[in-house]
């Protein structure tokens, strides 16, 4: 992590690791998958006295130019004066993400030039349970702590990378019609486990048994881990990665309200469910709908525009808690 501060604004960069995929010349033949870097931003804040007067947006526009490659980067506009050093280890990013409670235009006119091209909207889409007095046997099912995830996570990242490489490059749940490319942030790297610490340690809370997550015993395919959001009251179960198919989701809700009830939590959110899984979510009582907060919204520094490239796993995994982020 690296913290960008000045006494006039303050925010945090992330350096990680992600995945895109290119499609192949040929329908018969693979995507091609490779691993980048990619940078996520949270925590922007501009101190009250200074709030009205353009920091904020100024340093997410200079950004672009420590977080990307500059030759992927317009020229860099003469009346912002000299362009921010170069710094050792840093850019490089292909893509960079941020999640906003602020709306999408803030960060979609906060580009690397005079002209927007900043972060753009993609998938703000939530489903939800109301968890009742949820029992059965845990028979068939084996609840994870947070050091049994771990493992969970590398392989969900291997998992990720191959599924990418036979991914269709037109699917009709994509918010972009004809991807030029695919961006998928990876849950591995302690990216999934640091909303682990922040339920625990932040909101001291602690889920019963001490398990953040569920596995199919039958299926290893099937599972999800979570965390815990305490804000707004009252908690909500917020899962941070699911992997399931429109058979075995069922019986995996299921396992995740029940985790939920046994810690006093009235809530299950999912992020961006799949267009089938969608559907039986809504059979098993779930309620879609577009969020208002915690937009999630990407750049791309690669070729062509950002408005050509879909991101995908588009989940919980990498949010960045920034509520109480004040910026102008």
């Amino acid at each position: 992590m690296e913290e960008l501060f000045s006494d006039l604004v303050y925010g945090d960069r992330y350096k990680r690791t992600g995945l895109v995929a290119y499609p192949s010349p040929s329908p018969s033949e693979p995507n091609s998958v490779h691993e980048v870097t990619y940078y996520a931003v949270a925590s922007v804040f501009t101190p009250p006295p200074k709030r009205g007067r353009g920091y904020a947006g100024h340093m997410m526009r200079l950004l672009h130019w420590v977080t990307a490659s500059r030759v992927n980067l317009p020229g860099f506009p003469k009346a912002w004066g000299a362009p921010p050093e170069e710094v050792a280890d840093a850019g490089g990013g292909l893509f960079s993400v941020l999640w906003s409670d602020i709306g999408e235009v803030f960060y979609r006119l906060a580009g690397p030039g005079d002209k927007g091209g900043g972060w753009e909207k993609r998938g703000a889409i939530s489903t939800i349970w109301e968890v009742g007095t949820e029992e059965g046997d845990d028979e068939g099912w084996t609840w994870l702590t947070q050091e049994q995830l771990k493992g969970l996570w590398d392989r969900d990242t291997e998992r990720i990378r191959n599924e990418l490489t036979n991914m269709p490059m037109n699917n009709g749940s994509y918010e972009v019609e004809h991807p030029a490319a695919l961006v998928a942030c990876l849950p591995s790297d302690g990216v999934s486990a640091f909303q682990i610490p922040r339920a625990t340690y932040i909101w001291e809370f602690s889920m019963a048994g001490g398990f953040w997550g569920v596995q199919s015993s039958s299926d290893p395919g099937t599972y999800a881990s979570w965390s815990v959001d305490m804000r707004p009251p009252p908690p909500t179960l917020i899962v941070t990665r699911l992997s399931a198919s429109e058979e075995t989701f069922p019986g995996l809700i299921a396992k995740i309200k029940q985790a939920a009830g046994r810690s006093g939590i009235g809530k299950v959110e999912v992020w961006n469910l799949g267009a089938g899984l969608r559907a039986v979510a809504e059979e098993t009582g779930g309620r879609t709908f577009t969020r208002p907060e915690g937009l999630p919204q990407f750049v791309w520094y690669g070729p062509g525009a950002t408005e050509n490239v879909e991101w995908v796993y588009n989940e919980k995994l990498v949010f960045l808690y920034r509520k109480s982020a004040h910026l102008c």
